[in-house]
Order: C-alpha cells, then sequence, then structure tokens
C-alpha cells in the first residue's frame, strides 16, 4: 500500500512519500450480465436488506456488472496519484484541487445523479411521481435518502455570524471564509435507506434521522487520534493473546483504555501456542467495534478515515461512485465510468483533513463566565465522553491509497448509505502496527 504523510501543524508542507508497495490485478469493466428490462411490476417486491441491516437495492433494479460507460471528465484541476505520490505536485497544489472538489458543484456531465433505472430510481419516482424519474430528463434528486445536493460547499459553509468591524447597525453577517462548518436547517440530511418504492410499502417511514451538517474542523488530527487509539487498542488485545499461548486454556483479560478513554475489556481463550488458535471474547468491549478500530466519522461513528468518509458521502450524496468504491464500473447506471479518480479522492480527503480545529476566542470582560461554564461541564459530566484536551504522539497525518477494486468484482449489492455499521475496507490505516506486532 502506499500513502502521503502530511505533517500537521503547517499550513504549507511538503508531501512525504513515507512508504509505498501493493500489487493487485488492473481494473477493468466487468461484463454484461444480461440486458434488464424496466419492470415496474417488481416495484412491489418484497424489500430485503443485507446481513447488517442495511438495505439491499431492488431486484429489478440490480445490476451486477452493467454495460461499459463513458469515462467522466474530471473537473480541473484533476490530480493523478501516481503523481502524488512521486511528489510532483505541492501541497498548495493538492489542497487547491481539494478546494475545487469541495466547492463546486458536480454537474450530470462529472458523474451526478444516476441513470433513469438507477438503483434509487424507485424511490425517486415515488417521492417525486411528476417528475417523470424514468424519462431522460427527470428530477434528479431524491432527499430523502442521499441525492440531495452537488457539492460539499452547499451544506459546509458556515463559521458564524457578526456584526462586521465599522458596521452603522448591529445587524449580523455571515463571518467571511464560510468553508467547513456546519449549515442552517434547511441543509439537513435526511437519513433513510427504508425509504419506500411504491405505495403501501410495510414498515415505511419518511425519515430515519434528520442530521444537520456537521462542521469538518479538525478532522485530520481526529483520524489521527483514532489511528493511534486504535494501533493501541489493537495492541493490546495481541499482548494478550501472546499471553494466552503461554499458558493454553487460560483466559486472559487485557483492560482497553487509550488516551484516557475506556473501551471496558477484551478477554481470550488459546488452544495452542500460535495466536491462531485463540478464541477471542469482545462481549465486555464497548464504545468501539469488535475489531477494535476507532471510527470517529459520520453520525453513527462507522468511518476510520477521513477517506473512507469522503467515499461514501460523495455516492451517498451525489451518487458519484468513486474509482476505489466501485471499480471501473457505471453501478449507478448512468452511463459514464470513473466518475471520481483516485488521485480526486485524495485530493479532497486532504483539503478536508487539513482544516485547521476551531481555537477559543475570549472576548474582554468574559474571562470569569468562560470558566464558570467550563467548571460546570466537568460538575455535569460532559467531559466523561467529551474529553477536553488529547494527545497526538506523532503529529503526521496519513493520507492512505485505497486497495484495487477487483475486475472481476460485482457492484454494491446496497443501496448507498452512511448508516452502514459494519464498513469494509477501512482498516488500512492500522495495518502497519499490525505488520509490527506480527514483526
Amino acid at each position: 500500500m502506499i500513502f502521503i504523510g502530511i505533517r500537521m501543524g503547517q499550513l504549507v508542507a511538503t508531501l512525504l512519500v513515507v512508504f509505498a508497495l501493493v500489487s493487485g490485478p488492473a481494473i477493468a469493466g466487468g461484463a454484461d450480465t444480461g440486458e434488464r428490462k424496466e419492470n415496474n411490476a417488481a416495484a412491489t417486491t418484497a424489500q430485503r436488506t443485507g446481513a447488517n441491516g442495511v438495505r439491499l437495492i431492488n431486484p429489478s433494479l440490480y445490476v451486477a456488472r452493467p454495460p461499459a460507460g463513458k469515462s467522466t471528465p474530471q473537473r480541473q484541476p484533476s490530480l493523478e496519484q501516481n503523481k502524488i505520490l512521486a511528489g510532483d505536485y505541492p501541497l498548495a497544489t493538492v489542497l487547491e484541487a481539494g478546494q475545487n472538489q469541495f466547492n463546486l458543484p458536480f454537474a450530470p456531465a462529472n458523474g451526478h445523479g444516476e441513470g433513469r433505472s438507477g438503483p434509487r430510481s424507485l424511490q425517486r419516482r415515488f417521492w417525486n411521481p411528476r417528475g417523470a424519474t424514468f424519462e431522460q430528463d427527470s428530477w434528479p434528486f431524491l432527499r430523502v435518502n442521499g441525492i440531495d445536493s452537488q457539492s460539499c460547499f452547499e451544506c459546509h459553509n458556515t463559521i458564524g455570524e457578526a456584526v462586521p468591524d465599522g458596521a452603522k447597525t448591529l445587524a449580523r453577517v455571515r463571518k467571511p471564509g464560510a468553508q467547513g462548518g456546519p449549515a442552517g436547517a434547511a441543509n439537513s440530511a435526511f437519513i433513510n435507506d427504508q425509504f419506500p418504492e411504491y405505495s403501501g410499502q410495510p414498515n415505511s417511514v419518511m425519515t430515519k434521522f434528520v442530521r444537520n451538517p456537521p462542521p469538518v474542523f479538525g478532522t485530520g488530527y481526529t483520524q489521527r487520534l483514532a489511528t493511534e487509539m486504535s494501533s493501541e487498542l489493537r495492541a493490546r488485545a495481541h499482548a494478550a493473546r501472546v499471553a494466552a499461548t503461554r499458558t493454553p486454556g487460560t483466559r486472559q483479560m487485557i483492560a482497553l483504555v487509550s488516551k484516557g478513554v475506556d473501551f471496558g475489556s477484551f478477554a481470550t481463550t488459546c488452544k495452542g501456542d500460535s495466536v491462531d488458535t485463540c478464541n477471542d471474547d469482545t462481549s465486555v468491549v464497548v464504545g468501539v467495534q469488535g475489531d477494535l478500530v476507532v471510527r470517529p466519522f459520520q453520525w453513527g461513528g462507522i468511518a476510520s478515515s477521513v477517506r473512507h468518509f469522503a467515499r461514501d458521502a460523495l455516492d451517498f450524496h451525489f451518487s458519484v461512485q468513486a474509482v476505489e468504491k466501485v471499480g471501473h464500473k457505471d453501478c449507478d447506471l448512468d452511463g459514464l465510468v470513473d466518475e471520481i479518480t483516485v488521485g480526486n479522492v485524495t485530493a479532497l480527503a486532504s483539503y478536508v483533513a487539513m482544516f485547521r480545529p476551531p481555537s477559543q476566542v475570549i472576548e474582554p470582560g468574559m474571562q470569569q463566565s468562560v470558566e464558570r461554564g467550563r467548571q460546570l461541564i466537568e460538575q455535569v459530566g460532559c467531559t466523561d465522553c467529551h474529553s477536553a484536551k488529547m494527545t497526538i504522539d506523532v503529529p503526521t497525518l496519513t493520507v492512505m491509497t485505497p486497495p484495487v477494486v477487483p475486475a472481476d468484482a460485482a457492484c454494491p449489492e446496497e443501496i448507498s448509505s452512511l448508516i452502514n455499521p459494519v464498513p469494509k475496507d477501512d482498516h488500512h490505516a492500522i495495518q502497519k502496527a499490525d505488520q509490527h506486532l506480527a514483526g
């Protein structure tokens, strides 16, 4: 695997190629498994869900290996991953390209939206039956299960309000430099993979979650903290396994604590002198999944890196499907492939991750009030979960190169979602630590 290191705490820094080696099959468009005809009657097919509870695409719409599509024109500047890794672009160029990906609206020519018979087309038709969803020039949005916007900036666009210096009135305006912050209620996301496809669908609701867009300030610091915590938790679990191999049949337990946060305990029992014989018990692990990967992103805490978050958000909100998610396939059936390249997702993730964390500015005369507030949140117990500060051991942000999608891999069966509790392929940020432990 290949990754680039960005020294945090600097606005301008040098891209460093830290480590590089991944081999894998080249990706190619999958062969068509057969032309699927539109079948409106199939809308009544019983709803299916995957093993993790996330809704599967309606069988009448799912195509495992769609016909080849046209290559998607990338928004400029467009960066190539191999050149990023070779250090051919200065960091300023990477961030400029990432800002472009963040701010500029995606158009249909750039992969926005799905085809008229795409994975969420029945939901779109039910949501807006007068939108002629199955017509070529239909209303492209769904709103209640993604396909709800055209750019990241639409929802992450404000850093507060203030009275301008020298103003003649007390009228407040948006603060300048409004990127990366949250937004108002009108920009809220409605999350509902269960939104119905036809009238009378059982157990259907309008929405499951309504979420105001969160700020993305300091996400790089958050990712680094999570990576270090994941490595420590997994190292503790590995230590328990090693101890258990020395006394086969004896249960070994270890406390899972990292950076002052208690994640419960990990236990294991081994049959022999190899960790491969261990039977792990994660029943008393709390606050993290059984694989001990800390996932600080998305509302449910399901993504371990900014890149993983960005990849799925592009698909959910815009139906812009990244090469690193679907390979060179047209899984949303809009006639386009390679809707956003690996290099451009790297640029977007780097830009988002480099947003500075907020700093507190205490206005004159407010010091005592701020101190009372600090004492109050400690007394109430807010800081039991919301730690006032954590220390990063190695202040380097890692933006990983994703694994190659195999050429013969089918399109994802799940409707694009931001509530998947068991994301795949997001353990790469801690693999190096695991390899070190194994060695």
